[in-house]
């Protein structure tokens, strides 16, 4: 049987993928890549390469936050299936603004504070293809040869990769996917950013700053 192995990109609808993957697999045959050491095999990033490596890989599913040149020495020797959700590009970017946004202990916090309506299009061109980089995507060739590594899907057809991770017996079931940002509540200067601050020709700007993950997200399923 194959491994399993979720390479989780922040913002893209990935929290709730994990936790279908904790809730159907053998929590004991699951490792979780969440920044820390802790029982029931969360771990590191570090401490998921060393089971990789010395451990064998005894694991049935892994979830985390990883990058694709993490994992890739791995995936033929300890016979990988990685899947991943790739997301619209500048929604991800909004989404992950509006996250730092809500979360004040986020390192990312004093930044995202300063973006507002009339500097959302400046601080979004100052931001660099997140999903290429983790995906380690630096061409359109990397984009190509990405399918013969990594399932990609995106984040709409969430429910497809599920049922192809082996989370659902049928597309149909009912599957949210989770906003962790919606409920927390912001002063009236730390308010949300939206992509309806955009003008048109802002957006097609962005598409072409953005374009790696653009056709990352053309190509997923």
């Amino acid at each position: 049987m194959r491994k399993r192995v979720f390479l989780h990109i922040p913002k893209c609808g990935g929290s709730t993928v994990r936790d279908e993957i904790i809730k159907v697999f053998d929590k004991n045959r699951v490792i979780k890549v969440y920044g820390f050491d802790a029982p029931n095999r969360y771990m590191t990033k570090e401490s998921f390469i060393n089971e990789m490596e010395f451990g064998a890989g005894s694991f049935d599913a892994a979830t985390g936050h990883f990058s694709l040149s993490d994992i890739k020495p791995f995936i033929r020797d300890l016979n990988l299936h990685v899947y991943t959700l790739i997301r619209d590009p500048i929604d991800r970017e909004i989404s992950d603004i509006n996250y730092m946004k809500a979360k004040v202990n986020h390192r990312g916090h004093p930044w995202a504070r300063q973006v507002n309506s009339q500097n959302l299009y400046n601080k979004l061109k100052g931001k660099p293809s997140g999903q290429a980089k983790i995906l380690n995507i630096q061409s359109e060739n990397d984009v190509c040869t990405l399918k013969e590594m990594v399932s990609s899907y995106k984040l709409e057809s969430y429910k497809k990769m599920l049922l192809d991770f082996g989370c659902l017996e049928r597309e149909e079931q009912e599957i949210q996917i989770k906003n962790i940002t919606k409920d927390k509540t912001l002063t009236l200067e730390d308010s949300f950013v939206c992509r309806s601050m955009l003008t048109y020709a802002q957006i097609l700007t962005l598409k072409e700053h953005f374009h790696l993950d653009y056709l990352l997200y053309k190509e997923a399923k």
